[in-house]
């Protein structure tokens, strides 16, 4: 949970996620053998400045795209999966950014997109809100604020990656963040912002399944006990849930889970009984199987 984690609201260099940047660091990496964002040649390497590389490297591990382990820097099995199987070598597929969204959003070390998408109980907002709420949360909770000035700029470069910019004038550099393309966020009037809670045909079965149980398992473990259950409404509103990550409305969710059967090969199971909507396991649940279904998708 985001306040058992310490608040991280820099890294990235004021740089959203640009297209093109996780496959030229996972090549990088799988080039040097080593951690190419030390290296004294870094800058020709990527053929960018010192701050973008550091941007790179931050995205990189930030959406789980890179694993770090002391100085040691290794891709990850879901972008192996994608690029040295030629899954999806470009990450050109919709389905493959809404992986990335995903793991951005799940790890509450990037704080203020894995806030926003699990806490902030606002359809429309202004960066004002944003911030103002997240304050709140993590005074409630203890935690230690940044600067106004450092929370602002973490929050316009979350903003940034789910928009694009209102300029009608765009820098020549400015080639956009893949996760834009989910068109998750758009902008309203008056320098708002309005969370899309429509259709996400373009999300897989596989992925939401990932989502729900990793929630599933996060929450056993949290808790401390076995559960067997979850409710339509928890899955909805919950954080760090399907319906939270994804900006889910309750009719898409509804139908996903009266299909979780056939994609979770029985392992879970939709039940609607004397009023209640809920997803159940079933003796055939493994978590270790289903949470990998995304990974071995064809």
């Amino acid at each position: 949970m985001l306040h058992e984690t310490r608040p991280s609201f820099s890294g990235h260099e004021t740089f959203p996620l640009r297209h093109g940047w996780l496959e030229k660091a996972y090549h990088a990496v799988v080039k040097c053998e080593k951690n190419p964002f030390s290296e004294d040649d870094a800058i020709a390497e990527f053929g960018v400045g010192k701050n973008m590389v550091s941007a790179i490297k931050y995205w990189s591990l930030a959406t789980g795209f890179l694993e770090a382990e002391k100085d040691q820097i290794r891709v990850s099995s879901y972008s192996r999966a994608l690029i040295e199987n030629a899954r999806d070598p470009f990450l050109e597929d919709l389905d493959t950014i809404w992986k990335i969204h995903y793991e951005l959003v799940k790890n509450p070390s990037n704080t203020s997109v894995h806030w926003l998408f699990s806490y902030f109980n606002e359809n429309i907002f202004d960066r004002n809100l944003v911030a103002s709420r997240m304050t709140d949360y993590l005074r409630l909770h203890g935690l230690k604020e940044p600067a106004e000035k450092t929370l602002f700029t973490d929050i316009n470069v979350t903003l940034a990656n789910y928009c694009a910019s209102s300029s009608s004038i765009r820098r020549e550099d400015d080639i956009g963040s893949p996760l834009g393309e989910l068109k998750l966020i758009r902008r309203g009037e008056d320098n708002r912002f309005v969370f899309n809670l429509g259709s996400k045909r373009t999300l897989s079965q596989e992925l939401f399944l990932e989502c729900l149980v990793n929630y599933w398992e996060h929450e056993t473990e949290r808790l401390g006990q076995n559960i067997n259950a979850f409710k339509l409404e928890d899955l909805l509103h919950e954080p760090m849930t399907p319906g939270r990550i994804f900006l889910l409305n309750e009719k898409e969710l509804a139908e996903r889970l009266e299909a979780i059967e056939e994609v979770s090969h029985g392992g879970l199971m939709w039940s609607e009984t004397a009023g209640i909507s809920e997803v159940r396991k079933t003796n055939h649940y493994n978590h270790q199987e289903l949470s990998k279904k995304w990974l071995y998708k064809s």
